[in-house]
């Protein structure tokens, strides 16, 4: 008899339970696999968390070529999902979860987990969206193919010119090919990557092709997020967010807003293109290295010094 693949999802408290755990019974059902839940926090379990970290890097979750699938999410600050990404090697695919709560409607959970640095991309479902999680982690780990850019001629209206050129420069930059393609040239087994503008009806129409194949959907806002955070919660509960909170997608997440290069290294992940993970690594490195020489500063007496 064959073993099922075993998917790992890691929580940050199991108040969080029912929110979650609907989705992961209707994966295991759809998709044949089996799903360990841990509980584990950033704050105030860290060792619980590097443990699992370990297992996840050791064999559980272990797909081609050594990378690893890691699925976390927790309500408020998503720490946990940060610090899961912080551990993790290039190949590896994040999935971040963000959890409701009753302060924010899970808005600081939203940002927390998906706007993370340039070449440092967690994709971030819809809230609570478990069962998108699981089905975004089986697809890749049954192997995807080819990355398509859908350039909706409605969305290049909206944001302009300047969105779509600054997601070619990223191809460009990691010597990716930039294989622009109508909606209707798009294979539902590719990965999308998709540009797209608070309540716009473009990641729906992209996620209901691929679920219709093995694709995914990598979705990137055109808009920085200033331009379109309502100013006070009476504006109906944050609507502009309703494409990054939705929870009916199933085979879409987001990367950071206007994070052109997460954008394309999320897509090298998914398509495990190693030669263009590797250039997006080098440049990565090379900041980290910069960061890790620089002394600091010393501020005495209104005078600064470079130590």
């Amino acid at each position: 008899m064959d073993r099922k693949r075993l998917i790992h999802v890691v929580f940050g408290s199991t108040s969080d339970e029912e929110k979650v755990l609907l989705g992961l019974v209707r994966a295991t059902k759809e998709f044949g696999v089996d799903v360990q839940v841990d509980y584990a926090s950033a704050d105030n379990t860290p060792e619980k968390v590097e443990s699992i970290a370990d297992l996840h890097n050791s064999h559980a979750c272990n797909t081609m070529r050594g990378s690893a699938v890691f699925i976390s999410g927790a309500g408020l600050s998503n720490v946990l999902t940060g610090v899961l990404k912080s551990v993790s090697g290039a190949y590896d695919l994040n999935i971040g979860i963000p959890i409701s709560d009753s302060s924010s409607d899970g808005l600081t959970s939203l940002l927390s987990t998906s706007e993370k640095p340039p070449r440092n991309p967690v994709l971030t479902v819809g809230m609570n969206n478990s069962y998108a999680a699981v089905s975004i982690a089986n697809r890749f780990m049954d192997g995807l193919g080819h990355v398509s850019v859908w350039e909706d001629p409605v969305i290049r209206r909206m944001v302009g010119e300047d969105s779509f050129a600054g997601l070619k420069k990223a191809f460009d930059s990691y010597d990716m090919l930039y294989p622009a393609k109508t909606l209707e040239e798009i294979s539902p087994d590719d990965v999308v990557v998709k540009i797209f503008t608070p309540n716009h009806y473009g990641l729906w129409i992209a996620d209901e092709l691929v679920s219709k194949g093995k694709g995914v959907v990598v979705g990137v806002s055109g808009m920085p997020i200033k331009d379109y955070c309502p100013r006070t919660y009476a504006q109906t509960q944050f609507p502009a967010y309703k494409p990054l909170s939705d929870r009916t997608m199933t085979a879409t997440g987001i990367v950071s807003s206007r994070g052109y290069d997460n954008a394309v290294m999320m897509a090298a992940i998914l398509t495990r293109d190693y030669a263009v993970i590797d250039k997006i690594a080098k440049t990565r490195k090379e900041k980290a290295d910069l960061l890790r020489k620089h002394k600091g500063l010393l501020i005495s007496n209104g005078e600064v010094t470079k130590l």
